[in-house]
């Protein structure tokens, strides 16, 4: 299973100047979304639903200019970003997830500065602090079994997340802007060295590994010879 995420913010930012430096508290909400692929087998019509939910960013971002148009900007931010997914037999709901991260983030951007506009792009380096995951199977959607819940606090995620971030922002006043602040993951965060896929999987619902589970059948086997 791959993990990406992403965030869409709307912000507010105070700005306070000290000579060619600038720093700016941000602030804001909007719609985080983490994008899976639970891989569907489409030829028996599955499918996956990726859904967003409600997620915000706060901080504090440091600039410096470089010329009168440019801009380098870099900051720590804090970072909420939750998703929804759902995993659909033909007609039936078999399987939804709902996953939330909170993050320590890293921006590092170059800001062009148009009339009262400002422009960034950059990349963004955020470390995973707190995890927390809703996991539920619906097996009775297709006549057999009963539902199930879990709750975790490990997904299982990498350290480190890496992604591009871009903004815009519109200054409002001498001392404040409002803007647009875009975030989209770079890569898959899950790691996948305990073999496991998902808490949907035995693996990872249990202290057993797959090498585990494969020495237990070699030994299933062999009793039966």
């Amino acid at each position: 299973m791959n993990l990406r995420s992403s965030l869409v913010c709307l912000t507010l930012l105070p700005v306070s100047m000290f000579g060619q430096w600038e720093l700016r508290v941000m602030a804001g909400g909007g719609a985080g979304r983490i994008r899976t692929d639970l891989y569907p087998v489409t030829g028996r019509g599955e499918y996956q639903v990726v859904d967003h939910r409600f997620s915000w960013c706060v901080g504090g971002t440091l600039s410096h200019a470089l010329s009168r148009l440019l801009q380098f900007s870099t900051g720590l931010h804090w970072s909420f970003i939750a998703g929804h997914d759902e995993h659909w037999h033909p007609g039936v709901m078999i399987r939804s997830t709902d996953r939330a991260v909170h993050s320590l983030c890293l921006p590092m951007m170059v800001d062009v500065s148009l009339w009262r506009f400002r422009i960034g792009t950059g990349l963004q380096v955020a470390t995973p602090l707190v995890e927390r995951g809703t996991f539920r199977t619906f097996p009775s959607a297709n006549g057999y079994g009963t539902p199930t819940s879990e709750e975790v606090d490990d997904m299982g995620l990498k350290h480190t997340d890496f992604g591009a971030v871009a903004s815009i922002d519109i200054q409002l006043t001498k001392l404040t802007q409002a803007g647009l602040r875009y975030y989209h993951g770079l890569q898959d965060v899950k790691d996948h060295t305990d073999g496991s896929i998902s808490p949907h999987e035995p693996a990872a619902r249990s202290d057993v590994r797959l090498p585990d589970i494969a020495q237990a059948k070699a030994q299933g086997e062999g009793s039966t010879r």
